[in-house]
């Protein structure tokens, strides 16, 4: 901006000094007095200050007009990607229309929307993985080689839900998982058919001598049914309780768990189910300062699971127990049991600092129960969800599934 202020400044200057030349020089040749042209020059050069300030002043306003035009175009375009949320895995790009999520491998744009969501391979491309079952997993799937009895998340692909629990119940396999139940037929040779699936009000938990016991969080009752045709239900009765565990066989329900949310103690309940609508409690032991989280019931025996011991109750009075045994886990913190044969199955855990764990598999031999003999502990990668003993093999959930072979009984092989 100076340069152009000097230039017209220049201009100015060389008209006005052509003009003087003019003014001073008559047709006649003649020139004005000297006062003349003093009172000329300076109105002249009032006129050329003048003229210079105004310019200045103009020029000034022009510059400043111009310099908040250029804030006010920044002021007036806005990053379209403020305040969008692309998900974890996705990235705003600005757009000539606006804004896009770039997506990641094993990601896509939500359907009628822009962030950025799971692929579910399994289910976009059925035969993804051939023979083999499909599990998603986040950003890409797994294959997972199926043996024999159900190994893999048994169906990933054709049930839906987070499995909860898997019950092998007369040839049959039942996944359970929050708000349903899912029955399929496994063959030797892994070929497995799908019966299909039905919806309850809560979480199946147990289905054994054609009866089926469902809990229902939301209301602190467990129900049980009367199972015919795989999903024709017939309701028989509730417990109010907020269970841990539970075992059934012969009318007779036992249950780890507690009486109500308030309640500060666990309790371990036998209940005579045999009259429908009519639960008769027949026995209840209030755990003080064990806390007790898993229960198996053999012949005569019950095996409790404590988080520092396996207590054994004799049964033959159901209305008065009798604890006969007790072993010390020195791995603190039961996760889950079964019984196979004269062997007791046991996922621990063990804090070894603040929020760090070791994780074990530990087998039993409980042929005496007035004896129980730990017999090998191997210690695995992560926490169990279920663990379930199926002929000769010990089948885990945790973050994948994990066979294990127990050919040898109690020894704890990866298969």
């Amino acid at each position: 901006m100076k340069y152009v202020f000097f230039a017209v400044v220049l201009i100015l200057s060389f008209s006005c000094s052509q003009n003087r030349e003019i003014i001073n020089a008559n047709d006649d040749g003649t020139s004005f007095s000297d006062a003349d042209n003093s009172s000329d020059d300076q109105d002249q050069d009032v006129d050329q200050e003048i003229t210079q300030d105004d310019l200045s002043d103009n020029l000034t306003d022009e510059s400043q007009d111009s310099s908040d035009d250029d804030i006010n175009d920044k002021d007036q375009h806005e990053d379209p990607c403020a305040g969008i949320d692309c998900g974890s895995d996705g990235i705003c790009q600005e757009t000539d229309t606006g804004f896009e999520c770039d997506c990641g491998n094993g990601y896509e744009n939500e359907k009628g929307g822009y962030r950025c969501v799971d692929i579910d391979e399994c289910k976009q491309i059925p035969d993804i993985c051939g023979s083999s079952l499909c599990e998603n997993t986040e950003g890409s799937y797994t294959c997972i080689q199926c043996s024999q009895l159900l190994v893999c998340d048994v169906v990933a692909g054709t049930v839906s839900g987070e499995i909860k629990d898997i019950v092998l119940y007369n040839d049959l396999i039942y996944v359970f998982s929050s708000g349903r139940y899912d029955v399929l037929y496994l063959s030797e040779s892994g070929e497995q058919e799908y019966y299909g699936g039905r919806e309850v009000d809560g979480t199946p938990l147990l289905i054994a001598q054609d009866m089926l016991f469902v809990f229902d969080e939301a209301n602190g009752k467990l129900r049980y049914y009367n199972v015919t045709n795989y999903f024709d239900l017939e309701l028989k009765g509730e417990i109010k309780i907020f269970i841990n565990d539970i075992f059934y066989k012969d009318d007779i329900l036992h249950l780890i768990g507690l009486e109500d949310e308030a309640d500060p103690n666990q309790k371990y309940f036998i209940y005579d189910i045999s009259e429908i609508f009519a639960p008769e409690l027949i026995f209840k032991y209030e755990y003080q300062t064990a806390i007790p989280f898993r229960i198996f019931v053999k012949g005569n025996y019950a095996f409790v699971a404590l988080r520092e011991s396996l207590a054994v109750y004799d049964l033959s009075d159901l209305k008065n127990p009798v604890e006969v045994n007790t072993s010390h886990l020195e791995k603190t913190g039961s996760l889950d049991m079964d019984i196979n044969g004269d062997y007791l199955y046991l996922a621990v855990r063990n804090e070894v600092a603040m929020g760090v764990y070791e994780y074990f598999l530990k087998s039993f031999d409980i042929s005496d129960p007035l004896s129980v003999v730990e017999k090998d502990s191997l210690q695995i990668n992560d926490e169990v969800v279920y663990l379930r003993a199926f002929g000769n093999k010990l089948i885990t959930k945790n973050a994948t599934s994990s066979i294990y072979d127990l050919t040898d009984g109690y020894n704890i092989n990866f298969y």
